[in-house]
């Protein structure tokens, strides 16, 4: 489970919005982003990861991709173009997360696909023989692509903050919420703006609310 959207106006309070604001753009982050986003890292959104409520819930392998109502041909043609990248933050010993190495640059097997999309009598909880276990210790910082297969594992102690970039490309941008974004009195108080400015939705490009994939304001089920 999560909570998303954190810098969206009346979530927190000016001063703690703002202090998110300045995290996400510190130098130290944006070093490990820029190699990795072609120079122009560009904020997406930030989540919060914690348990969920329901101990029996099952974690699930999926890629990020799936949820922003592409068909799967395009999906697949996004894994090659879009380049989005999560960077993160445990604040708590994490169980972490569970990944498949160099999923992000192929599409699934067949195995892979009928388990993530339950075909066959497949569930998407269930093990994929080349799933890598990664855990966290508090004060790690964990960088992966969203377009990545993973699965998220659940823990009573599972605590993470998460930041999410990507390259300024329009398809990938048309999801951002204005309402996350630093407004003017803000941005006089912010270095590196350019990070949150190239977030801003560009003219002409336009998105079904079944493809910005809005969820409520709180909690959803994520990886």
């Amino acid at each position: 489970m999560n909570s998303a959207y954190l810098t969206a106006r009346g979530e927190l309070a000016e001063p703690d919005r703002l202090l998110l604001f300045r995290f996400v753009a510190q130098n130290k982050l944006l070093r490990l982003a820029r190699p990795l986003l072609a120079g122009r890292p560009t904020f997406i959104n930030t989540q919060l990861f914690f348990a969920p409520y329901d101990r029996a819930r099952k974690n699930y392998w999926h890629r990020d991709v799936q949820y922003t109502g592409l068909s799967e041909a395009r999906q697949r043609e996004a894994l090659q173009s879009q380049e989005v990248w999560h960077f993160r933050i445990a604040l708590a010993d994490d169980p972490g997360i569970e990944l498949i190495p160099g999923s992000h640059r192929r599409w699934d097997s067949e195995l892979e696909r009928d388990v993530r999309l339950e075909r066959g009598g497949r569930r998407n909880w269930e093990d994929l023989p080349d799933g890598r276990l990664l855990p966290m210790r508090r004060g790690d910082l964990l960088v992966f692509s969203a377009n990545m297969l993973h699965r998220a594992v659940y823990d009573r102690q599972r605590f993470s903050l998460d930041v999410l970039l990507s390259t300024p490309d329009p398809l990938v941008t048309r999801y951002v919420r204005r309402d996350c974004l630093p407004g003017r009195l803000q941005a006089r108080r912010l270095r590196r703006l350019a990070l949150f400015e190239r977030g801003r939705r560009r003219p002409g490009v336009r998105a079904t609310d079944r493809q910005r994939g809005r969820p409520s304001r709180r909690k959803r089920s994520s990886p």
